[in-house]
This record gives structure tokens, sequence and C-alpha cells, in this order.
């Protein structure tokens, strides 16, 4: 019937079990919330009619809205008064959680009380790199047996949904049976940017070499590089950069056949909706955070400072000015033809 334990306090599957409770705290922006899925993903295949209580920020309650996998959606603000969030900690203490999940390493863990929970402040060893392996790492020290395979991520897109961001493209002049190539230039930071005059060159040459419509995305700290791509361009680019929900970007990424971005959040989640990615890396480590779908292309220059996770470089940004245009275009071919 679903997930249970047996005498010796583990997980187990039988019709005797009551239902599993499960408490999921994710993290407080876009890719790293994403990231964390895998986990969920875990969770769902291995105990049957779980009910996941997921517990986010205000910047990615939109990511989760309408998913019938959560059986609520709560919204943890920092900025909350102590009454409301004491109020929040009484009612969850009454939801009576057999698993509390705590990526973000909370207090929480203290004052709920759960029958398995994640450790807190324990990180996985070094030796797992990539971000999703690291957090299934933090499950499975709660949930000793899960087995070792790899969770694909989840991300729900409803009908209703996809139907709207095929209005959208229909409005921009872009017919269903156009290929679409979505290319998403910004980045939360400018050091994970690449040149803008490198992603016009691409764009150009994704609706001139190969034929493909191609429309901008992004948040409003995207909007003045989409609006020099999408001016500059030659060919007529779509720019509903800023001019999406996170859920019709999420469809506007599961309606394109590749998109091709910065280490942003549009990255995780084409990678969560199984869209091909080329995504180009500068100071960040591609081996913590690369999309890792079977066509996904990691594209970078390498130098000597490289990934120096910085906030602030500390030369000329050789490690992004060094990707060539050509290299980004030889990997958009790649990709669609794998």
């Amino acid at each position: 019937m679903h997930g249970g334990y047996n005498a010796e306090g583990s997980f187990r599957n039988s019709k005797e079990a009551i239902i599993m409770k499960v408490l999921f705290i994710t993290l407080s922006n876009i890719g790293d919330a994403v990231l964390t899925t895998p986990a969920l993903s875990a969770i769902l295949e291995n105990y049957k009619d779980v009910e996941i209580t997921l517990m986010v920020s205000p910047r990615v309650v939109d990511l989760f809205k309408g998913d019938p996998i959560f059986n609520k959606v709560v919204v943890y603000r920092k900025d909350s008064s102590l009454g409301r969030k004491m109020a929040l900690i009484k009612t969850l203490r009454g939801e009576d959680f057999d698993l509390l999940v705590d990526f973000k390493d909370t207090m929480l863990p203290f004052l709920l009380y759960a029958k398995k929970k994640t450790p807190i402040l324990k990180k996985a060893p070094k030796y797992i790199t990539h971000m999703k392996d690291r957090h299934l790492w933090k499950l499975k020290q709660a949930l000793t047996d899960i087995p070792d395979k790899t969770y694909s991520p989840l991300l729900y897109v409803s009908e209703e949904i996809m139907s709207e961001a095929e209005l959208m493209l229909k409005n921009h002049g872009v017919a269903s049976t156009d290929k679409v190539i979505a290319v998403s230039p910004g980045a939360r930071s400018h050091t994970k940017q690449w040149t803008k005059e490198g992603f016009l060159e691409v764009c150009n040459r994704c609706y001139s070499e190969l034929g493909f419509k191609v429309v901008l995305i992004g948040d409003q700290q995207d909007a003045k590089v989409c609006s020099y791509i999408a001016n500059q361009a030659s060919a007529n680019i779509v720019n509903l950069c800023a001019k999406t929900t996170l859920k019709q970007l999420a469809a506007l990424l599961k309606r394109s056949s590749l998109l091709v971005t910065n280490d942003s959040a549009p990255m995780h989640m084409a990678w969560a909706v199984s869209v091909p990615v080329v995504a180009i890396f500068g100071p960040t480590n591609p081996d913590k955070y690369k999309p890792t779908g079977p066509k996904d292309i990691v594209v970078r220059h390498k130098i000597d400072c490289s990934a120096c996770q910085r906030a602030l470089c500390a030369g000329n940004h050789e490690c992004m000015r060094g990707i060539l245009a050509d290299d980004v275009f030889g990997a958009v071919r790649k990709a669609l033809s794998a």
C-alpha cells in the first residue's frame, strides 16, 4: 500500500503500513530547488502513496504550484513575524511526519518530531560532486534502503499551461509546426554570462542555417541583454523575456527542441523537462551543476583559474570571453543531431 517501518526502524513497503507523511524542505533559488527534485523521485519511486508537504521560499513557489504529487505546498517567509513562524511550527507539529527532509539546514528538525530525519549540517563526501547526487546522499542517510540508481528530476507542467505557452508563441508568429530553440542569455551573476555578441551570432545562425525559430527567455534582470539581441538580430527573434510565469517558462522549454543558456535557472528547468541543453560555463563548476541529460553538452574555455566560483572576476573574464560563437553553434548542431 505505502511506505512504513519494520522492527529495525527502516522503511519497507507493506499492506499493513500506515500512510507515509513527508515534509520536504527544498532550497530557495530556482535552479537549486530543481536540483533537489531527484530526491523527490527517489521517495516516490520507492514508497507508494506517500503524502508530501513541500516547504518552499516565495521565489520558487510558482515552480511547484499545482503539482499533483504534493499534498500541500507551504511557503516559508524569512521576514514573517515571530508569531506567524510559531503558528506555522505548531501546524507542522500536528502533521506527525514520518520523514523530514531538510536541504536548507534549518532549525525545523530540532523543532518538529519525525520518525526519520536527514542529518543536520552533515555534508556529502567530496568525491560526490554533482549537487543532485549530494542531495540524494543526504536523503539516503535517513532512508538507507533506497537503491543506488539514477533518479530523474521532476517539474510538472499541466496541459493547460502548455496550451498557454503555445498561444503565447502563436501570438508572436510561431506556428505549432515550427521548430523552436530557446535561448537564455542572462544569469543571476554577471560573471556567469557569456557575451551578448556571441549569443546574437548563435541566434542568427540557428535561424538562417538551421531553420529554427528562436525564442529569448529570462526574467526582468535579463531584459536588457534580451532586448539587445532581439533588436540587433538579422532574424525575426521572439523576445518573451520577463513575459512569462515560471510555469509558462517551463512549458516554453518543454515545447522547444533545445535550450542554449548560461549556468542559470532555465538550464536546470530544461534538464527537468527532458529538453536537450547547450550549457555555457565559465567561473562555475560544471561537475557540480551541469545538466546531465543524454544529449546535454557543456561548452567552456578552460584556463588556469576556472572554475574559480568567485562572484567577482580577478582577471578579464577570459573563461567566458574565450568561448567562440563557433564553439557554441557547433554544440547546438551536435545536440540536435544526437
